[in-house]
């Protein structure tokens, strides 16, 4: 299996919230919605997240983020009950 290696693990509070609706499939139009941003602000951000965790790429930089801090599920997913 491939492994990624972060370059600069250090993001912005503002990285680390775009990541976070990343994790949870949000668009870029979205994101800019929720951050009261131009969609060119969230590809920037985005620009600097991925080249700090190293990848090219949405799911990579999910990836990675999920490799480096396992957390619980973002709220959505645990308002969601598997059938039993």
């Amino acid at each position: 299996m491939l492994r990624i290696r972060p370059i600069d693990l250090t993001l912005t509070e503002r990285e680390e919230e775009i990541l976070a609706f990343l994790m949870r499939g949000k668009s870029n139009r979205e994101i800019a919605t929720c951050i009261f941003r131009s969609e060119d602000t969230v590809k920037y951000h985005l620009k600097n997240i991925y080249q700090k965790l190293g990848v090219s790429g949405r799911l990579q930089a999910i990836l990675v983020a999920i490799d480096m801090h396992p957390v619980n599920p973002p709220p959505e997913a645990t308002a969601r009950q598997l059938p039993r």
